[in-house]
């Protein structure tokens, strides 16, 4: 999704990163030493008793997809037997589905404003504090399926496409493989725009 209200967001976001980096570089010889003090190993080295091949390695930096979404307009009509939904229940979710959205376009700030480490920190962060925004995509779909229509109607597709990315995304979060990001980003980015296209005032009126 794209807005006043998100841009606003990814601003704030991408300013603090930014004023994070500044702490960086400014603060104390002990702090900035934490991080050279124990040289990692050269990439041929393998860990003590490990066996089989080298796993490749973890990009050192991603940046967003150009596009970031592939999004198409639609006229979503609603089927015959299905009720009309209230915006509280379908449109309002998608401030809070935008949260995940938001938190990978902050890792994206970090690589671009030149912290990997904490911007790694943020993206390891993910499966929790995007826990609750991930958790209202189920609920979500059960909302839609309740009112009549099927599963495979746009709006129910567009829900399971944005839980099938946060799925991912939250896997390689916590192995602190950033190589899918883009990828995932663009995936749930888009569903999330087609959704907001597809979640029309027909379907939810004000």
């Amino acid at each position: 999704m794209t807005g006043p209200g998100r841009a606003a967001a990814v601003a704030a976001a991408t300013l603090a990163v930014a004023l994070l980096c500044g702490a960086c570089t400014s603060s104390s010889g002990a702090t900035a030493s934490s991080h050279t003090s124990s040289p990692s190993p050269s990439p041929s080295t393998s860990p003590a008793g490990s066996t089989g091949s080298t796993p490749a390695a973890s990009p050192t930096s991603v940046a967003a997809p150009s596009p970031s979404s592939t999004a198409t307009k639609s006229h979503v009509t609603r089927p015959a037997g299905a009720r009309q939904l209230p915006s509280s229940v379908c449109l309002d979710p998608v401030f809070r589905l935008t949260g995940i959205a938001q938190s990978m376009e902050i890792v994206f700030a970090g690589y671009r404003q030149g912290v990997p480490t904490i911007a790694m920190g943020n993206y390891r962060s993910i499966p929790r504090t995007e826990a609750k925004d991930r958790a209202a995509l189920p609920t979500l779909r059960s909302a839609w399926l309740r009112a009549g229509y099927p599963a495979g109607f746009p709006t129910v597709r567009d829900i399971d496409a944005m839980l099938t990315a946060a799925n991912e995304l939250f896997a390689a979060a916590r192995r602190g493989d950033i190589a899918p990001l883009p990828r995932i980003y663009l995936h749930y980015n888009s569903a999330l725009d087609q959704y907001d296209n597809d979640a029309n005032f027909s379907l939810c009126p004000e």
